[in-house]
């Protein structure tokens, strides 16, 4: 039990003060709900500061804080009021189990956000989308806003929509997080936990439904509105749905109590089972359980007796049934939380004795006085439970003058001194990607988004260089991609297409054109499409060169290939911490004097990006391809989708552009052999992991990178068995094995660049 003072396990407090607003001697609900409310607070307070509650850990008594004390309330918006109340008094209190995230402020907040981004153009949108809080105008900065400062709105939305195309939803929620630096603004606001933990919940479950690149911006919008109308009364998946708790500080949990089912607190405190049953009759919601099906029925026919007066009657009569029997259980399950103390409140309202606590407390009283009798016909319980429960009218509740502070987590005064820091902090670790790997090559060809943003890891095109417009190029091609358009946003739009795709499909063509359509099909013209259709369905006929036994990719079954295999690896795991320098001694240690990537490679031993990696390496390869040769050991190659367009400025793009020995300059330039050479160290420890007897010598079996514009199908021209279009690097294991280990941190593995 609490101790200093002593008091009963179980506690009723009649709120029937003379102040409280009545309708004759009925007392108003919301009146009844407001002081109870403020009594609440009241009783938290003097609870935190006199009440001690066993102590497990020696057997003695500590102080009650505010985390013993759980609020069970029968509805989602009485959790909301009286965490408000307590919170304003100055004790932390948090929803434990809120109502459905998707009914919250900060779901609106995205909604119209959203309806923004249809259309950033639209100034009328822009200054809706001004007011949201990510961007945070007032209704004053709104009313006299420049034109230029609309237009800054606008571009940000802009930019927006262009990385949730490009790049999907999970780089769409970072890029608004950080241009809009809503955090520190919804944190300065009130409910600023409880807010920004919307904020981002709904986020997350708007990367849970999409996650892919290629989508648009009413995609988008069309999905959390279904998330909301689908969900927003009858949850299919409640647990998703609720609204978090928005700290993990200690506080007074407040919860429903269907959500306290299973929990036992310390301290209970139950506001509101006073709240009476409202009788149903005609014309109300009649829903009951049917005993023919056993199922959930709501009643529609009930306003015009249907079949008849007797059958109507009967079915409301199971609903009042049920739902006295309900609020029974709720009764008993808030009744039976407290390990040690229960304070119960209850008000002579008009639905006072259908309340399932008067059924307990008063039963067999018909007529209940609203003044003075009261307390008196709580008397035969309090006097059967020997000590146990008590019951008291409190008088008026005189709000304190100041804010409850924490004994324990307020220092005691003192003199301020400025604390030392006796060490230096290193700050060296980042999110890696090969793009911003290559990004720091200051003669390199990219300047996407995502070659400066890491935590795309590679996806789509992010890789290929931008392009600028040439307006002197000839239409006509030799190639049957050749004439399409150039730059990343093609290439991610190739990479949409072919990723997952059933090669072997019988239909392959139709669905390829299907992709297409839905991706591209407002942008383009019928022909084009059917220029690129005709064009990838060449490259799936294209021989692939010996690392992959020249088969086609029309040639490898879906069971053998894994497409957009994205991993995350640790980086110098607090030992030595690896450099480009060192990545580029290992491979002059293991390259041939005369291999083609030799050169490149003495660039990346000289340092040309100049970074430390340590941290953790990010990427998407496109697809891991599985080969076996008349049942002989198992090799895996891993494969690059490139669209880029290698012809001279003006000139037609030809088969020549692709010969396997520009291909090895075009690697180079881009350094897609630090690419290779980092995909397969994912590949080398994803195989570690999984594949029984696992030989890198064996089973690694190199690179292939697919440059789909010279990929002419079966007629494709050969050099020495490799074939345009392919550029093809058996990248040696123990280089990959090598680099492996440096990137885990081990120094013993640095190359010496001989």
């Amino acid at each position: 039990t609490t101790s200093a003072p002593e008091r009963a396990p179980v506690e009723v407090r009649i709120m029937a003060r003379e102040d409280i607003e009545r309708t004759g001697k009925v007392v108003q609900t919301d009146a009844a709900a407001a002081a109870i409310n403020k009594d609440l607070v009241s009783q938290t307070r003097e609870l935190l500061a006199t009440s001690e509650i066993p102590n497990r850990v020696d057997d003695g008594y500590r102080a009650l804080r505010p985390a013993d004390i759980a609020v069970l309330v029968h509805r989602n918006e009485d959790a909301v009021a009286i965490q408000s109340e307590l919170i304003a008094n100055g004790i932390p209190a948090v929803v434990a189990r809120g109502a459905n995230v998707l009914d919250s402020d900060a779901c609106q907040q995205w909604q119209e956000l959203l309806a923004a981004l249809l259309d950033p153009t639209d100034p009328t949108r822009a200054r809706a989308a001004a007011r949201t809080w990510f961007f945070g105008w007032s209704a004053e900065k709104l009313a006299v806003a420049t034109d230029e400062e609309l237009a800054e709105v606008q571009k940000l939305l802009n930019q927006w929509e262009t990385t949730l195309i490009s790049h999907g939803v999970t780089e769409f929620c970072a890029q608004i997080w950080r241009d809009s630096k809503i955090a520190e603004r919804v944190l300065g606001r009130e409910s600023g936990y409880r807010d920004l933990t919307d904020l981002e919940h709904v986020g997350e479950l708007l990367q849970a439904e999409l996650s892919r690149q290629g989508l648009s911006t009413a995609q988008l919008s069309h999905t959390l509105s279904e998330l909301v109308d689908e969900n927003k009364d009858d949850p299919s998946d409640p647990d998703i749905f609720a609204r978090r708790v928005e700290s993990e500080d200690e506080a007074v949990q407040v919860m429903t109590i269907h959500g306290a089912k299973g929990l036992e607190f310390p301290v209970v405190l139950v506001p509101t089972l006073w709240r009476g049953r409202p009788s149903l009759a005609k014309k109300e919601e009649c829903i009951y359980v049917d005993a023919d099906v056993q199922e959930r029925t709501f009643d529609i026919a009930n306003e015009c007796e249907w079949p008849d007066s007797k059958s109507s009657k009967e079915r409301m009569d199971q609903a009042k049934a049920e739902a006295k029997g309900e609020q029974s259980r709720l009764a008993y399950v808030a009744l039976t939380r407290a390990q040690h103390l229960c304070i119960i409140w209850w008000s002579p309202t008009k639905n006072r004795m259908t309340s399932s606590l008067a059924a307990l407390l008063m039963a067999g009283t018909e007529k209940l006085s609203y003044d003075d009798e009261i307390t008196a016909a709580f008397a035969p319980q309090v006097t059967a439970s020997a000590g146990a429960l008590a019951v008291t009218t409190p008088g008026l509740v005189t709000p304190p003058a100041d804010l409850w502070v924490d004994p324990l987590t307020t220092p005691a005064a003192s003199d301020l001194v400025v604390a030392p820091f006796g060490r230096d902090l290193k700050i060296t670790k980042e999110r890696w990607s090969f793009s911003k790997i290559s990004n720091r090559d200051p003669h390199g060809a990219f300047s996407t988004p995502a070659a400066t943003d890491e935590s795309l890891g590679d996806r789509g095109a992010a890789d290929e260089p931008v392009v600028q417009p040439e307006t002197d190029e000839p239409e006509a091609s030799q190639l049957p991609l050749g004439s399409l358009p150039k730059g990343a946003e093609f290439g991610t739009l190739v990479h949409q297409v072919l990723d997952d795709l059933d090669f072997c499909a019988p239909n392959v063509k139709e669905e390829l054109r299907a992709r297409i359509e839905t991706r591209w099909g407002d942008k383009e013209p019928s022909e084009t499409i059917d220029k690129l259709t005709a064009g990838l369905i060449k490259s799936l006929e294209s021989p692939l060169g010996p690392l992959l036994d020249n088969r086609t990719l029309k040639e490898i079954a879906r069971k053998d290939y894994l497409a957009e295999l994205n991993f995350e690896l640790r980086l110098g795991d607090g030992k030595s911490i690896a450099t480009d320098r060192d990545l580029g001694g290992l491979c002059l240690d293991h390259l041939a004097p005369d291999d083609p990537l030799r050169p490149w490679a003495e660039k990346l031993a000289a340092g040309i990006f100049n970074v430390s990696l340590e941290g953790h390496l990010t990427g998407s390869i496109d697809a891991v391809f599985r080969v076996s040769t008349d049942g002989g050991p198992e090799r895996f190659v891993i494969s690059d989708y490139k669209t880029n367009g290698l012809n001279k400025p003006g000139q037609p793009m030809t088969a020549q552009d692709y010969h396997p020995d520009l291909l090895a300059l075009e690697m180079a330039k881009h350094h897609y052999p630090l690419q290779a050479l980092l995909y397969s160290v994912a590949l080398h420890r994803y195989l570690n992991g999984r594949l029984a007897n696992y030989d890198p010598e064996v089973n690694l079996g190199g690179a292939a990178y697919l440059f789909v514009r010279g990929m002419e199908g079966p007629e494709t021209p050969k050099e020495n068995g490799q074939p345009n279009g392919v550029f093809s690097w058996k990248i040696p294991s123990a280089l990959v094995v090598a680099a492996s280990n440096l990137l885990a941190g081990n120094s013993s593995a640095v190359g010496g660049g001989k």
